[in-house]
């Protein structure tokens, strides 16, 4: 179901780090990098570079809307607005601007000078103010962690359908929570815990210290035609570094019974690791 306008989030997503110097998510993995762009919004422009220009965030803000259909329609209509010097400039859009309807032909002579005037844009900003974004928050304090104790962070959920993504992104979650529950001598941070310490956090690994779990678990699960895909790895809270991963598939044909098959597989291989690290 992708079409035109993942290109229009990928122009946003490289215009926003043009501008304030630094991507629209900044997170410590990969796998949370991907959620982030599934469900979190970004950062707005201006906390990250004061000055940038209203209308110009918002036409960023549009193109990285999660719902496709709420950016802008074709690439045409980034680059009428990019040609009015009012969006660069920081004034009100000019009613004449608004209310020419650009021919193709025009708009297609437009995209040079229309790139061009996002590049100066960028330099400007940037030129500006050399001041860097604001510097990595400070280490969390020491907490004593738990041993025994998961963390089962939201797996991101990947398919060409957003609400299909977010239908096995909650179901494999919760498949895995209760898989990996029912396993003797572990215990498993609930997901209102775990809401409560992301929502404070900047990343999975602090949220996993400010719950006190010694261990906690990351991943994907996607559609690969007609088969669900999941990767996911435990991870040292300690130290960050992965201590066991693994990948499984099945059949989607019945979506809730692949999820619990695949929750199943993932606890059992957990529970036949010989290295037995969470129990020790």
């Amino acid at each position: 179901a992708t079409d035109h306008r993942a290109d229009l989030y990928a122009f946003g997503a490289m215009a926003y780090e043009m501008v304030t110097g630094q991507p629209p998510f900044v997170r410590p993995s990969v796998t949370e990098t991907l959620q982030a762009h599934l469900v979190a919004p970004p950062p707005t422009m201006s906390d990250v570079r004061p000055g940038v220009p209203l209308a110009f965030e918002q036409l960023v803000a549009r193109c990285l809307a999660k719902d496709a259909r709420q950016r802008p329609a074709d690439a045409d209509e980034i680059i009428e607005a990019l040609a009015d010097p009012a969006v660069i400039s920081g004034e009100v859009r000019s009613a004449r601007v608004e209310a020419f309807a650009l021919s193709r032909r025009r708009r297609r002579l437009l995209i040079g000078g229309a790139t061009m005037a996002l590049a100066l844009a960028a330099t400007w900003f940037i030129q500006r103010d050399r001041t860097p974004p604001a510097a990595t928050p400070a280490p969390a304090a020491a907490v004593t962690l738990v041993d025994g104790t998961l963390a089962i962070f939201p797996l991101a959920g990947i398919t060409g359908d957003s609400v299909e993504a977010s239908v096995l992104s909650q179901g494999m979650t919760a498949a895995l929570t209760n898989a990996f529950a029912g396993l003797p001598g572990l215990r498993v941070v609930s997901a209102s815990a775990l809401g409560r310490a992301l929502n404070d956090s900047l990343g999975f690994a602090h949220a996993a210290r400010t719950v006190r779990a010694a261990h906690y678990v990351e991943g994907v699960v996607q559609r690969l035609g007609d088969r669900l895909q999941v990767s996911v790895r435990l991870v040292s809270t300690a130290d960050d570094l992965t201590v066991w991963s693994v990948v499984e598939d099945v059949a989607s044909d019945d979506v809730l019974g692949a999820q619990q098959l695949l929750a199943e597989r993932v606890a059992t291989a957990y529970r036949n690791d010989e290295m037995g690290t969470m129990r020790r």
